[in-house]
């Protein structure tokens, strides 16, 4: 099949989907131009799709056109082993050079929280997986997430960014 390289995103980057076996779709070369001048505008996207799609490849592929330190917070069952890099957010961030990328639970964002504040200031990039966990604003891990994304560029995923009340897309704008 042949693709078009899209301004912001050129053959280097189609490469890299084919040699991790990733078959790059045009949908998703589209939604990374898309998000990336979404970002360049309002210093933060969400990425929302049923699941399947590849949201996580097409995140990654936008920490990497950014070219910027970040941090990924995820539910634990889907961290991977930091170790092995053979799975979860620790296989991709491998897969896509993001070596000076670090992978948080979401049970831990006091200390992330910490860690930004105080030792890894470079930190300017956050993907958020499973960002509907936080529409409500009214949480302690709410405030701590508002306080890692102050100030920096926030790529959220969710296969469902409106699940009550148009309150909850709100809460997940707001971390921009």
């Amino acid at each position: 099949f042949t693709l078009t390289p899209l301004k912001g995103i050129g053959q280097p980057l189609i490469n890299l989907l084919i040699k991790n076996g990733y078959t790059p779709y045009q949908y998703q070369l589209d939604a990374i131009r898309q998000a990336l001048a979404i970002i360049e505008k309002n210093n933060g996207v969400i990425l929302a799709d049923v699941v399947g799609l590849g949201k996580t490849i097409i995140a990654c592929c936008i920490a990497r056109q950014l070219r910027k330190r970040g941090a990924i917070i995820c539910p634990p069952g889907i961290m991977g082993d930091p170790r092995r890099k053979d799975s979860g957010w620790n296989m991709y961030k491998e897969q896509f050079g993001l070596y000076d990328w670090e992978v948080w639970s979401l049970g831990d964002l006091e200390k992330l929280q910490e860690v930004i504040r105080t030792k890894a200031k470079d930190i300017e990039v956050i993907i958020i997986d499973e960002a509907h966990r936080f529409r409500n604003q009214d949480t302690k891990g709410y405030e701590c997430l508002k306080n890692i994304c102050r100030n920096k560029t926030v790529i959220l995923l969710t296969a469902t960014p409106f699940n009550n009340r148009p309150g909850d897309i709100l809460s997940l704008l707001k971390l921009f």
